[in-house]
């Protein structure tokens, strides 16, 4: 069976300029940063409840708080301490683990 060498060609966005300067604007770049790491922790902490086949309310109930709060947890919306996260990961069985390392310096600002 031949294949279609031809690569299909999608329409240019007229907001691809805008979209690319974001990554230049170092508060856009500050807020991309957080949310990503929050968005991570959230799907860890989905994943690890799905494996475990735990509702998010039986989450909930064993954390003492709501199933609400589990949700927007597992959403990136809820921003909670340490502490909550080494008792998340205590309820699933797991262990949390947090890594600071040095900025790699562009060399640009060298």
């Amino acid at each position: 069976m031949k294949q279609n060498s031809k690569k299909k060609k999608f329409p240019k966005d007229p907001n691809i300029k805008y979209v690319e300067s974001l990554w230049e604007d170092p508060e856009f770049l500050r807020l991309y940063k957080k949310s990503h790491f929050r968005l991570g922790v959230a799907i860890e902490i989905a994943r690890l409840r799905h494996d475990k086949k735990m509702s998010q309310k039986k989450l909930a109930q064993l954390l003492d708080t709501s199933q609400a709060v589990i949700s927007r947890i597992e959403r990136g919306h809820e921003n909670f301490s340490l502490d909550r996260l080494m008792k998340i990961a205590e309820a699933l069985d797991a262990e949390a683990k947090v890594t600071l390392v040095k900025k790699l310096t562009s060399p640009r600002k060298r």
